[in-house]
């Protein structure tokens, strides 16, 4: 899919509800927002390449990416065996926790399938609203991955939420301790027909990238990569959840991105994950955004899925960003550089014109995380000659029509 540059959409549309209970139209409690601390953007080469990582831009530490091998293949090692000695020094360890604290093991080996079950823990004690602490050991992971995941879940709360075990403490340095539930929710109530959502944003998809050709390698809602040669189309997951804060809108977003990564592409080429609590407020989907940026980057998951964010209060950044629109400067100076490359009269086009063709082609019904295959959408960019062509060519088409 994607608004502007990169893949189409995908293949028999498979649909899945994540949820927290309840079903059809239902009740979500709307969070109070978050306290923010905003990093300066970060720039790259396309909206659909991430930025040079130099360390979270959540938390204070510099953490420069290492790309090993072993770990650069998101869910490849979802399970190892835990060695008998750590087994033995755990077991220990948990027959002397006081009575209020538990201990569990997860076995994940790479670090995509670590931050999977991170978040889905994370998001269970909270759901089951467990008073008691809990110890989580991940003896086949490293250190530093659960030191970058605790610094996301605690970005923005005056107490931390999850934080690692003491070296020497068990028989492995790879360990967390969650505290007892932190997310507060207030009594504000958002009621979302999933049905109508689904068919809302589907209907956008075939107005906007389909009829518009704001994406020229998607054919429908139903189908991915789409006219991209040496690339077969596959399904679309769409999933909504009906996530209303952080926690659960990243425990939504590990589970679609294991989904689509671990599927063939003739399976699945790319994800629709709607996120109905963050409609009526772009600045907290945006904070979601950059937690996504971080995420997909220090996990590796950058390798084979790229993340494209839509909202219906959509405003495009001025600077390039991970994940969004071109910004209105940029559009303009490929505008002028495609009429130029053909030898044709320009138009004058002025920023704000740009602009509302940008916001345009990412005002999505519903906020929405795309999660596009990386192999495909460099396939369909190299095809097109670059993606700023593609977003010159959507400006020159949107002004004319008047958007």
């Amino acid at each position: 899919m994607g608004g502007g540059g990169g893949g189409g959409l995908g293949g028999d549309v498979k649909t899945l509800v994540h949820r927290r209970g309840g079903g059809g139209a239902r009740a979500r409690a709307r969070p109070r927002p978050r306290p923010r601390a905003r990093a300066s953007s970060s720039s790259s080469s396309s909206p659909h390449t991430p930025p040079p990582y130099s360390g979270t831009r959540y938390g204070p530490t510099t953490v420069p990416i290492a790309l090993d091998p072993d770990e650069a293949v998101p869910f490849s090692a979802a399970s190892q065996p835990v060695n008998l000695l750590t087994q033995g020094l755990l077991a220990a360890y948990s027959a002397s926790l006081p009575s209020e604290t538990s201990l569990s093991i997860e076995n994940t080996g790479d670090r995509a399938s670590t931050a999977l079950r991170f978040w889905e823990t994370i998001a269970g004690v909270d759901q089951n609203n467990d008073k008691e602490k809990r110890v989580v050991a991940f003896p086949n992971a490293k250190r530093q991955w659960l030191l970058e995941l605790c610094e996301q879940v605690n970005w923005g709360r005056t107490e931390p939420a999850a934080k690692l075990v003491p070296r020497g403490t068990l028989g492995t340095d790879a360990a967390i301790t969650i505290a007892p539930p932190q997310i507060s929710r207030s009594q504000d109530v958002i009621t979302t027909n999933e049905a109508e959502a689904l068919a809302s944003c589907k209907a956008w998809v075939s107005d906007v990238l389909v009829d518009k050709n704001v994406c020229p390698f998607t054919a429908s809602p139903d189908y991915a990569a789409v006219g991209v040669k040496g690339v077969e189309p596959g399904a679309v997951l769409w999933q909504i959840s009906d996530a209303d804060d952080s926690v659960h809108a990243l425990n939504a977003f590990w589970q679609i991105a294991r989904d689509l990564a671990c599927a063939p592409d003739s399976k699945s080429s790319a994800a629709m994950l709607l996120l109905p609590c963050y409609d009526d407020d772009f600045e907290r989907f945006d904070v979601l955004c950059e937690q996504i940026e971080g995420a997909v980057v220090s996990s590796h998951v950058f390798l084979s899925l790229q993340a494209i964010f839509f909202h219906p209060q959509y405003s495009t950044p001025e600077t390039l960003r991970y994940g969004h629109h071109h910004p209105p400067a940029l559009m303009r100076e490929s505008y002028t550089r495609l009429y130029n490359e053909k030898n044709e009269k320009k138009k004058s086009i002025s920023l704000e014109t740009a602009r509302r063709a940008a916001d345009f082609s990412r005002r999505m019904p519903n906020a929405c995380i795309n999660l596009l295959k990386s192999h495909q959408v460099a396939t369909a960019e190299e095809q097109a000659g670059g993606s700023w062509r593609i977003y010159a060519a959507n400006l020159k088409r949107l002004s004319a029509d008047g958007v």
